[in-house]
């Protein structure tokens, strides 16, 4: 005499089990065909780019006008009103300011500055590029304000 028929509840569990089982092998073949072009790198290292890159996009031509206790500052801006700028300045003996400046705009006035003073200024344009951003700087000067140099 045959075995009697099986249960319809142990059917349904050997149905999704058969279904879990199609959903684990699609998954691993989707894994394998969106991995499969890649090839393996170097993991990206956190935290901001090391040293600032000059970039095609940067300012150029930043020069200041000295009318004594203002200085006008101006720069092309080459990265068409993209990069978020700031000035920073210092007279040799006075502390460092910054002052930040709006996108596309490319001229700064700087104001109550001790005119017997030579003033340094230097102006950082960060400019979004691929997935991150790069830092180019620009720098200028008034009344003979040599930039100290940092060394390495």
């Amino acid at each position: 005499m045959p075995p009697p028929p099986a249960p319809p509840r142990n059917r349904r569990q050997l149905g999704l089990l058969a279904l879990a089982a199609l959903l684990v092998v699609a998954a691993v073949i989707a894994v394998i065909v969106v991995a499969g072009g890649r090839k393996p790198g170097p993991s990206p290292v956190p935290g901001p780019t090391p040293s600032p890159v000059a970039s095609a996009s940067g300012p150029t031509g930043f020069r200041a006008e000295d009318h004594g206790s203002t200085v006008e500052l101006f720069w092309n801006d080459n990265s068409s009103g993209t990069a978020s700028y700031f000035i920073v300045y210092r007279s040799i003996d006075g502390p460092q300011q910054t002052v930040s400046v709006p996108q596309g705009k490319t001229t700064e006035e700087v104001t109550q500055l001790d005119p017997t003073k030579g003033y340094c200024f230097r102006l950082g344009a960060v400019i979004s590029q691929g997935s991150g951003t790069t830092t180019a700087f620009a720098d200028t000067s008034v009344r003979g304000c040599i930039a100290a140099t940092s060394s390495p």
